[in-house]
């Protein structure tokens, strides 16, 4: 994975400056050409698909972990109760979503709009395994990480742990599921970079996040952030 992130983020970094330009330029033409609307229509698609690529280079680079951030201190459950309505319209009236939050829950340090990207692309994910309809269950504690374990440094977390009841993973697919554009949805319908953002933005915060999943027993995603140093 660091290999890869290496690799995906100097192509992203790259790739984005030269958007970065056609986007640009796109904007100055079109202020020239106000008064011919078939030309217009042109660059109208032109920067359509080039904000697109813009959007694939920034989930690129929040894999990699090269993303710029704005991190902020964060009330979590403050944060999870006020983007649950959001998540309800998104996910649809199939979907019950239930919020629980541990009383007294840390703060953290994290950027508030990576992480509601975050949590989005999850819930979207978990949507998507429960066709029929389904729970998702949105839960936040404290965590004490008295040693290391693997990649996932001792100290003080909140973890935001994230369940569905959904169709579940087969171990091949759990085990590939961070890793940009893996996807087992059809061709048109997702490019693979949802959970690899999640990956991304945790690590760049210096946190962790796991994915527990097994066939008919839904998935598990939880995320770990760091807990906020006092005032």
């Amino acid at each position: 994975m660091e290999a890869v992130s290496e690799v995906i983020g100097g192509a992203a970094h790259d790739f984005n400056n030269l958007l970065t330009v056609v986007i640009a330029n796109l904007e100055l033409l079109d202020g020239r050409l106000r008064d011919q609307p078939t030309l217009r229509r042109y660059i109208e698609r032109a920067m359509e698909g080039a904000e697109r690529g813009a959007v694939l280079t920034r989930h690129l680079l929040a894999f990699a972990r090269r993303q710029p951030l704005r991190p902020a201190r964060l009330d979590i459950a403050a944060r999870i109760a006020g983007f649950a309505d959001l998540l309800r319209s998104t996910l649809g009236p199939a979907v019950t979503l239930a919020v629980q939050s541990e009383p007294g829950l840390w703060p953290v340090v994290a950027d508030p709009s990576q992480l509601d990207a975050a949590l989005l692309n999850i819930a979207l994910n978990a949507r998507d395994a429960m066709p029929d309809g389904g729970e998702l269950t949105i839960a936040a504690r404290n965590l004490v990480r008295a040693e290391a374990a693997g990649d996932m440094a001792a100290g003080e977390y909140v973890a935001i742990v994230v369940t569905d009841s959904g169709v579940g993973m087969t171990e091949t697919v759990r085990r590939a599921a961070f890793d940009p554009f893996f996807t087992t949805k059809s061709p048109g319908h997702g490019h693979g970079l949802g959970l690899s953002q999640v990956y991304g933005f945790v690590s760049q915060s210096a946190g962790h996040v796991t994915l527990a999943s097994a066939p008919g027993a839904g998935t598990t995603v939880t995320l770990y952030l760091r807990r906020a140093p006092p005032d």
